[in-house]
């Protein structure tokens, strides 16, 4: 087992006591749904031609898994329970392995009805589901509207990235809206900052990218580790982003709105 993914709060059943749906990927070349509150498998997700090895849950339902076998697929559910889960889309365009994906909606997906200004006050699983939906709804007219608000990255052995728009369900057959170079070697790791306004990318070549959230040009490089860059994770007002390398170090860097990207601790 290769990935992991819960669904998004906001689009669990409010009528259960917990969120329930857990997404799994595997080296079997399968992505499986499973209900952790029965200890059951609702649907097994067949379709890459090789093994599995990232997902991404997005705030529309759409559950993406990127492969060995150099695509992205997409799987939606028409009624949100997944017992009818099927391939919508596949997205191509990497010339190797796809090792990373992100979300520009995971923050808000992941925390749910929590956030750090209003602390959450509600006291049953109904009042957790609503407010998660408000938090969502405000991400989405925050970005634009439903339909550019879910926007993807991908990251691969080719050394480059896709960014992926109009991902909406019914979209036609998708094409990246750019194909971002730079780095020299396979990308390891690639993370949306909070506020989705710019995304980090990390990679085997030393170096960690920023780019624009919304566009995907390129903002700065972040250079200083010795050794491949494996892992990333934003501060939670967007201002620093923290890198984790081969090294054995981790190092802090800058990247308020208002500043020259840098290294401000190790």
């Amino acid at each position: 087992i290769t990935a992991l993914a819960w669904l998004p709060c906001h689009l669990a059943d409010a009528s259960q006591s917990t969120c329930e749906l857990l997404a799994s990927a595997s080296k079997d070349c399968t992505c499986k749904i499973w209900n952790v509150r029965t200890a059951q498998m609702v649907t097994s997700l067949s379709g890459h031609s090789d093994g599995v090895e990232c997902l991404a849950w997005s705030g529309d339902g759409a559950l993406y898994s990127g492969s060995r076998d150099r695509t992205v697929k997409v799987w939606r559910s028409a009624d949100g329970k997944w017992r009818d889960g099927k391939l919508a889309n596949t997205l191509q365009g990497h010339g190797h392995r796809v090792n990373a994906l992100a979300l520009a909606s995971a923050f808000v997906c992941r925390t749910g009805p929590f956030e750090a200004q209003k602390p959450f006050k509600g006291t049953t699983f109904n009042d957790v589901v609503s407010t998660s939906k408000q938090r969502y709804d405000a991400f989405v007219n925050a970005n634009g509207g439903h339909a550019t608000c879910e926007r993807l990255v991908s990251g691969s052995d080719d050394a480059t990235l896709l960014f992926w728009t109009s991902l909406k369900a019914g979209a036609a057959k998708t094409k990246p809206k750019a194909r971002l170079t730079g780095h020299q070697q396979p990308v390891n790791s690639i993370l949306f900052s909070p506020d989705a306004r710019k995304f980090a990318s990390a990679s085997f070549d030393k170096k960690i990218k920023l780019w624009h959230g919304r566009t995907g040009a390129f903002l700065a490089t972040l250079a200083g580790h010795v050794g491949a860059v494996y892992a990333l994770a934003w501060a939670p007002d967007s201002r620093l982003v923290v890198s984790a390398s081969k090294d054995s170090t981790l190092k802090v860097w800058s990247a308020a709105d208002d500043g020259v990207p840098g290294s401000v601790a190790k």
